[in-house]
């Protein structure tokens, strides 16, 4: 396995934006201490430290970082390569901004932050925590929720987004926008009184709530 890895120091809670321009993956865990970590890694990319960059500025109240192919054009896929994992420290951050084309995000053990996605993914995995999450895709998704509380909201435009989740995992539904349609499986049910809420918002477009055992 082929690595870059760069660590900075936060001394204060501050908004995080994060862009990554092409990956397979990302993955994004909070953890103790003062030390913001981003991790590239790749079974196939040698050369990953000379490949991409990671800036990081910090200015006032928000940290950005950006993660850039240094070599445009060439026969590297990122997209298939690459995997990207964030270690942001728990009591420095307040909300998370991300944007890219990645097929896979994790957010493991989300919370005391809100989340944000933008642009293009193919499955999201949602694996406990407790927060607010809002996903702006045009593209057909999945989301696998596990064990999380909080509220997801799903914005599209003329696109599907199966949700998988448990029978025993309660959660009610609110749908907005125009031209809009949901379908939940058998053994699923909409709860006024569940812990988590999920909006579907947009235009022309389906949410499937599936069963996961």
């Amino acid at each position: 396995m082929f690595s870059k890895v760069l660590d900075y120091n936060v001394f204060e809670k501050k908004h995080y934006d994060i862009k990554v321009e092409d990956a397979r993956d990302i993955t994004v865990h909070l953890c103790d201490g003062e030390v913001l970590k981003v991790e590239l890694l790749s079974e196939e990319l040698a050369d990953i430290d000379r490949l991409f960059t990671v800036n990081i500025d910090d200015i006032n109240n928000r940290i950005d970082i950006d993660i850039k192919n240094n070599v445009k054009n060439s026969d590297i896929d990122s997209n298939q390569s690459l995997s990207v994992r964030f270690f942001l420290p728990i009591n420095y951050i307040y909300s998370l901004e991300l944007a890219g084309k990645i097929h896979d995000l994790r957010l493991e053990d989300i919370h005391q932050c809100s989340v944000e996605f933008g642009g293009m993914v193919r499955n999201v995995y949602i694996d406990g925590g407790y927060s607010t999450m809002e996903f702006d895709v045009n593209y057909d998704m999945n989301i696998f929720i596990k064990k999380f509380i909080g509220k997801v909201d799903i914005n599209q435009i003329s696109a599907n987004t199966n949700v998988h989740i448990s029978p025993s995992h309660k959660f009610c539904l609110i749908k907005k926008g125009i031209k809009n349609n949901i379908f939940i499986d058998d053994g699923l049910a909409s709860s006024k009184d569940a812990e988590l809420c999920i909006e579907f918002n947009g235009l022309g477009s389906k949410l499937s709530m599936l069963k996961q055992d």
